[in-house]
């Protein structure tokens, strides 16, 4: 009988002590294709680039024709899956001017948009800003590409930063956030 309990325990043992390869965490898909998101929240940060202090303005609230909604969330951006990113201006939605967008839902064609192979980087080619530039149409544009803080159900977060002022020495840093609809 201990035999085999003695048996029974190696067994058990052995096989406990064996090796499970580990299973990566399924890669969650990243994706913009086919959705269409609206801002709500844009922030400013303006700091030295050395050095201490910086101001941070709510660009969202304070850019508001139309309280209680402010008018840069009355804009919907669509990525579609073609690559195409389409800008619907909705009633009451501030007046970008490049290009004139008659009030009261127009969508036009803003440009083509493109994510980086990491998803980390999000590039919009527009005709209404320059070569090196991604711009969407509700904010400034972006040396090269806007850097994606957050892509999911919940949010998309974009950001940006450029070096300004005569002596190249101020730091602009945006910050958007995008709700799906």
């Amino acid at each position: 009988m201990k035999t085999i309990q003695r048996l029974l325990l190696v067994t058990v043992l052995g096989v406990g002590a064996c090796k499970k390869e580990d299973t990566p965490p399924k890669q969650v898909e990243v994706t913009l294709q086919n959705t269409s998101w609206r801002m709500t929240a844009y922030t400013i940060e303006t700091k030295p680039r050395t050095g201490g202090g910086s101001r941070v303005y709510d660009f969202f609230r304070s850019y508001s024709q139309n309280s209680p909604t402010p008018c840069l969330g009355l804009s919907t951006l669509t990525f579609a899956s073609s690559g195409e990113l389409l800008w619907t201006q909705e009633a009451g939605g501030c007046t970008v001017h490049i290009p004139p967008v008659t009030q009261g839902a127009a969508t036009i064609s803003w440009g083509q948009w493109s994510l980086n192979d990491s998803k980390t980087r999000l590039t919009v080619a527009s005709k209404y800003v320059d070569l090196e530039s991604s711009a969407l149409p509700t904010m400034w544009a972006a040396p090269g590409a806007y850097d994606v803080i957050q892509v999911d159900n919940a949010a998309l977060i974009l950001s940006s930063k450029r070096i300004i002022g005569r002596q190249q020495d101020s730091l602009v840093i945006e910050r958007a956030v995008f709700a799906p609809l």
